[in-house]
């Protein structure tokens, strides 16, 4: 009896640590099980997001090339399996420019050679889903955004207006068109191309001893800089003022100067005495205004141009002796109207008179020499600063 007893205390004592044993497996069974499936459903989202379905066409989607394999992956969902832009069976050469799905690039030209879209199964293959495969040639300077559609119908059936919907979908009447948001990131070479350059830049100005011909390379830069500077400020100076001075009736006379500095002389006739003489662009006046010459007899190397803005005269070669030449502006005589007597031909016209200076031998010898020697100097100069550290 007692044994009894004993035995009934010993079994109402351990059913409560059974149910509770029980209870504990069953909420731990819980937790796992709630854990598993909810881990299966972010796994199906999370391989759902390179997805373009029917069901998810106004949406689109947007996947991102990654940058140490230059590739990204996408599918075209059964029922929406052909791969937009100009569909091959296995390959695609272009993409879109734009979410609207209507202007194509090549891809090599912004990727580089060898870029390409490889799609399986073929598109001969018809129900079945397309994978998309983009492998890049190179990674741009930077980032771009290109785009892809997976269509219901192939592209060869015809293309017309863009229909209403989301931003993912585009429609050619009953036509429905999932469009694919491709990031592609900048190289990440390529963006620390600019920072290194600076550092190069300010680089040949410190004064380390671990990199001396940095600073040769600054003094040459700079010297180089002179000396296609010096040619550019030369003649800034008379092509600073580009209309020429104009010869009036007021003036009566304009005196002008060819020399060894400038060889060439502007000038323009006034509106009311815009004729000039001589009509014959190789003839000139002599110093006189009256007699009328030949440039080919006496400036072999002269000539006379007609701009938009007046007449330039040009001495190649100065003469030996120095000489004074003419023209002559004046108004254009009306047909049967004589001037009247108190009317002289000067009142009415205005003379150009070019004094053209002689030819200084020495003095051109000595400006050639000098112009040989600046750029020599240069050059020696930037040999001893390379020499120099070359040593040290």
């Amino acid at each position: 009896m007692a044994s009894r007893q004993m035995a009934t205390m010993g079994g109402t004592r351990a059913g409560p640590s059974n149910w509770r044993m029980a209870g504990t497996l069953f909420l731990v069974g819980a937790v796992l099980v709630s854990s598993a499936v909810l881990g299966s459903k972010g796994q199906s989202a999370e391989t759902s997001t390179n997805t373009c379905t029917k069901r998810a066409a106004n949406q689109g989607i947007s996947v991102a090339v990654d940058t140490v394999t230059r590739k990204v992956t996408f599918v075209c969902d059964t029922g929406i399996n052909n791969v937009l832009p100009s569909p091959s069976e296995t390959r695609l050469a272009k993409y879109y420019a734009g979410p609207n799905l209507e202007d194509e690039e090549e891809l090599e030209t912004l990727f580089g050679q060898g870029s390409q879209a490889t799609i399986t199964p073929s598109q001969r293959i018809s129900g079945g889903q397309s994978t998309v495969t983009l492998a890049l040639g190179k990674l741009p300077e930077t980032k771009q955004v290109i785009y892809f559609g997976c269509s219901d119908k192939a592209a060869s059936e015809g293309v017309g207006a863009p229909a209403p919907g989301g931003p993912g979908v585009v429609g050619r009447g009953k036509e429905t068109k999932c469009v694919v948001t491709v990031t592609v990131p900048a190289d990440p070479d390529a963006s620390m191309v600019p920072e290194l350059a600076k550092q190069e830049e300010l680089a040949p100005f410190s004064m380390k001893r671990s990199r001396p011909h940095q600073l040769a390379s600054a003094l040459i830069f700079l010297l180089a800089c002179l000396l296609l500077c010096i040619p550019v400020c030369h003649h800034s100076r008379w092509r600073s003022s580009r209309m020429p001075a104009a010869c009036t009736v007021a003036k009566e006379n304009m005196n002008l100067e060819i020399n060894s500095e400038s060889k060439t002389a502007s000038f323009r006739c006034d509106t009311d005495i815009a004729t000039l003489s001589p009509r014959t662009a190789t003839n000139i006046f002599d110093e006189s205004c009256e007699n009328e010459v030949t440039l080919a007899e006496k400036l072999p190397s002269a000539s006379l141009t007609n701009t938009n803005s007046g007449y330039q005269f040009t001495v190649e070669e100065l003469p030996e002796p120095a000489a004074t030449f003419c023209y002559k502006c004046s108004a254009a005589s009306a047909s049967g109207t004589r001037a009247s007597p108190e009317q002289s031909q000067n009142a009415i016209a205005c003379y150009v008179k070019i004094k053209v200076s002689a030819a200084n031998l020495d003095s051109a010898a000595l400006i050639s020499a000098r112009t040989l020697s600046v750029p020599a100097l240069f050059l020696g100069l930037a040999a001893a600063v390379l020499f120099a550290a070359a040593v040290f």
